[in-house]
């Protein structure tokens, strides 16, 4: 009965709260570069990019395009249209 309790309690945590913290690192620390490249062609945008520390990950899709919702904070999503590069986020 007492382990059954436990459980009941534990499973109304969430589950964030066991994770790591979230620092601002990665993908976010590089934010401020991202105005620049807008508008750029895709290539060009992905090769810098992929030298920017704390990018590891890259996916680029059309404005419709669907994409998964997780977040990876070393991941930069592009939203391309015409082989130009028009919005660049995190995640």
């Amino acid at each position: 009965m007492r382990t059954c309790a436990t459980l009941t309690l534990l499973s109304l945590i969430p589950f964030a709260a066991f994770a790591e913290p979230m620092q601002r690192g990665a993908c976010a620390a590089q934010e401020a570069a991202f105005p620049a490249l807008i508008g750029k062609p895709h290539p060009e945008v992905e090769a810098v990019l992929r030298a920017m520390p704390g990018i590891r990950a890259l996916r680029a899709g059309g404005p419709n395009a669907p994409m998964t919702t997780d977040y990876r904070e070393d991941r930069a999503t592009l939203t391309v249209l015409d082989g130009r590069v028009m919005r660049i986020v995190c995640g």
